[in-house]
């Protein structure tokens, strides 16, 4: 079997189609409309690009995007429709590039693929290529979930290591990238009210599925100021859950431990 075209049968099986994951990342667009005109102005990088929704949502939001890949048959797809797109590995693109000349750097379930030197290195060349302003946005699966942790993230035999949030926030931040916001996304929580067992297990078990990393390279001008109040406008606009708390299982738990003790004890005294 071809090896691309099992990947996009893949993708599609477990990742879903292209709409799906267009609406998913449809949800970062008031990152795009907060960025001033100067910066929208300048083309975004889309590393490992896939079937270009990303592209789709930077077009919906008048940006010009480049997409990058190393699947010559997604690449030609995306030239043949009209979008711009390199066939090449994330890293080798980002050194050919020159400084300071990219507004915006993606990378969608991207971070999970690579050994962590070269994440390193991907971020290093990353926070290079920015313009100063410039934001880098990471999504990848949330261990966080346990389901995701400890079954979907291996449905993917590409996939190294799970990220935590903690450790990507981290690295970013030691690459120089600032003002780090971790945003977690696609969530299936219940929305009726429920007991703190259930509020508890629901938020290991079906919390967010998917989180990102965002930061922005900083600058020493004085429109810095305008650009990060705009930014954090945007993040408070992006829906987003807290972490789950495993200590609140362990709570809920014992509560209903001595509630059962109690009901027991009642139970004796009435015998």
């Amino acid at each position: 079997m071809d090896r691309e075209v099992y990947d996009e049968r893949f993708h599609q099986r477990f990742r879903g189609g292209f709409a799906s994951v267009l609406d998913r990342l449809d949800r970062y667009s008031p990152l795009l409309r907060g960025m001033d005109e100067n910066l929208a102005s300048i083309k975004a990088i889309d590393l490992g690009c896939g079937r270009g929704e990303w592209l789709a949502v930077l077009a919906r939001n008048g940006m010009c995007g480049i997409g990058v890949d190393t699947s010559a048959r997604a690449v030609r797809r995306l030239c043949d429709g009209g979008r711009e797109a390199i066939h090449s590995d994330a890293l080798t693109y980002l050194k050919s590039r020159e400084s300071d000349s990219a507004s915006l750097i993606t990378c969608f379930h991207l971070v999970e693929h690579v050994r962590f030197s070269d994440l390193l290195e991907l971020l290093v060349e990353s926070h290079r290529v920015l313009v100063p302003g410039g934001m880098f946005i990471a999504e990848t699966p949330n261990p966080e979930n346990l389901v995701v942790g400890t079954h979907t993230f291996h449905l993917d035999p590409t996939h190294r290591h799970p990220v935590p949030p903690e450790l990507l926030a981290f690295v970013m931040e030691q690459t120089g990238l600032t003002e780090l916001a971790v945003i977690r996304l696609n969530g299936d929580r219940p929305t009726e009210p429920c007991g703190p067992l259930e509020s508890a297990m629901a938020a290991l078990l079906l919390g967010c599925p998917d989180y990102a990393c965002v930061g922005i390279k900083p600058q020493d001008h004085g429109d810095m100021d305008t650009r990060l109040s705009s930014y954090r406008a945007a993040l408070a606009k992006i829906e987003t859950e807290p972490p789950p708390d495993p200590r609140a299982l362990v709570a809920a738990v014992a509560d209903m431990e001595r509630r059962i003790a109690q009901l027991e004890r009642a139970i004796a005294t009435q015998r």
